[in-house]
């Protein structure tokens, strides 16, 4: 029956994941430097590792390629798909861990909650890395659950989440613990294992962009974190700000019920003595060190999905000697909660981006393949097959320097941003277009965004 309930659960997580991705109009913004190190890694070379991104997503997503097309929407198609599976499968082999050791309920309560958290479900369909950090953590985490003396396979699993997901270091120091705890021995083997894939990943970087860095993404986006600040009271402040943020989206993040389960986790094994549950402490310890960390960047509420898995695990360990009416009332409880969640899967998101989409697509149909275009909006890059965006936030200044490149015909943003001063432009040989002179008909909606553009008088669209 175990085999039968976790076939049940992969299909409903799968298909939630369509659902979500069916209805998502267009990606994050990161989605978009995945899809160009994926091409890269397919066209051969080690290009694809100058980005600031970890590799093992996109280049899981090279080996899959483009499901039927070319275009950049075929990509985002082949990524979708990818994630759907890599979530899905997250989700029934958490449902077989815990069956065995949680009992039915809840393991049914997890599965329900990973299945179908909205947030979960998003990142699948904007093809982004959380499903599979969430497929290796499953298996670290889970590896142990089933044999309380493993230590290889939860060394190997664990060792790969730093090449999905930086914050994924976090949990190495478990994985050495567990294995000091078998023989002092296993534990050089253990950081070999947990630490090699990393180091061969930053070796490799080294040897293609000279640079050193251990955090890549971390250093890239300093500027925008508590170190960027003149003083330590707005250190203090920057930290506080994001923090009360990002510890309000964990009710969307990792569920309505979920995230307060592991708030109370947290406070039930710190006040329990037994042996069994030390693991689990550290455990705690460390996952909570890492999400005290995130503010010191920027909230977000993806950043609390990429845990689900194991703050499930810790949320969920009170209950396992709970009488079955409790278990059955949690399990209640937890439906009821995700009903929310449910209903956004089905909703449209970014509909806003429509134009955005509709222009891109556009833009690259009718302008030459090398013509470039200036634009601080990523999603419209990625639909036109541009190259993506660095991932910071993009000046007025920066899109004048992109407008005066002479390959650039094209220069697109919103006129709320006021990124665009039309005098500068007309003296680069640039005028304003109508979207109703570039978009299809069946594309020609309100420009309820504000859409800005303007093409040099060389290469106008007739």
């Amino acid at each position: 029956m175990r085999v039968f309930w976790a076939t049940l659960t992969f299909w409903a997580a799968f298909g939630a994941r369509l659902l979500s991705s069916i209805a998502t109009v267009a990606p994050d913004r990161d989605t978009a430097w995945y899809i160009h190190m994926a091409k890269q890694a397919r066209e051969g070379g080690f290009a694809w590792l100058q980005s600031v991104f970890p590799p093992l997503h996109p280049w899981l997503l090279s080996l899959l390629g483009p499901v039927s097309g070319t275009q950049p929407e075929d990509w985002w198609l082949s990524a979708q798909l990818l994630c759907s599976f890599e979530g899905a499968l997250a989700t029934a082999l958490l449902y077989w861990v815990f069956s065995r050791r949680f009992g039915w309920r809840l393991a049914s309560l997890a599965a329900l909650s990973l299945g179908f958290n909205s947030v979960s479900c998003g990142t699948a369909a904007d093809g982004m890395t959380e499903p599979l950090f969430q497929l290796f953590l499953v298996l670290g985490i889970g590896v142990w659950l089933w044999n309380q003396r493993a230590w290889f396979f939860p060394s190997l699993f664990l060792g790969f989440l730093p090449l999905i997901r930086p914050e994924g270091l976090i949990l190495l120091p478990w994985a050495w613990w567990l294995s000091g705890r078998r023989s002092k021995a296993l534990i050089l083997p253990s950081l070999l294992l947990s630490l090699g894939p990393r180091m061969i990943y930053l070796y490799l970087r080294f040897q293609v962009t000279g640079d050193l860095s251990l955090f890549p993404k971390g250093a890239f986006m300093r500027h925008l974190s508590v170190f960027s600040e003149e003083s330590l009271i707005q250190g203090l402040q920057h930290w506080g700000r994001e923090a009360s943020q990002f510890f309000g989206q964990g009710f969307e993040g990792m569920g309505f019920l979920i995230w307060p389960l592991f708030l109370f986790g947290g406070g039930w094994l710190w006040t329990r003595k037994n042996g069994w549950t030390r693991p689990f402490r550290i455990l705690y310890i460390l996952l909570l060190l890492g999400l005290l960390i995130v503010p010191l960047y920027h909230a977000n509420r993806r950043f609390h999905t990429t845990w689900l898995p194991l703050a499930l695990c810790l949320g969920l360990i009170p209950f396992i000697r709970a009488t079955t009416r409790i278990q059955n009332f949690l399990l209640l409880l937890g439906l009821a909660a995700l009903v929310p969640s449910v209903v956004r899967i089905m909703k449209v998101r970014r509909a806003s981006l429509i134009q955005d989409r509709a222009l891109g697509v556009a833009l690259r149909k009718k302008l030459p393949k090398k013509a470039g275009i200036a634009s601080d909006l990523p999603r419209l890059l990625f639909f036109s097959g541009r190259s993506p965006l660095p991932p910071r936030h993009i000046l007025a200044q920066d899109l004048r320097k992109l407008a005066a490149r002479k390959k650039t015909v094209a220069v697109v943003s919103l006129k709320k941003r006021k990124k665009l001063n039309p005098g500068f432009l007309r003296g680069l040989g640039y005028r304003e277009v109508s979207l109703s002179h570039i978009l299809e008909k069946k594309n020609r909606i309100e420009n309820k965004r504000g859409l800005q553009l303007f093409m040099r008088e060389t290469v106008m669209v007739k």
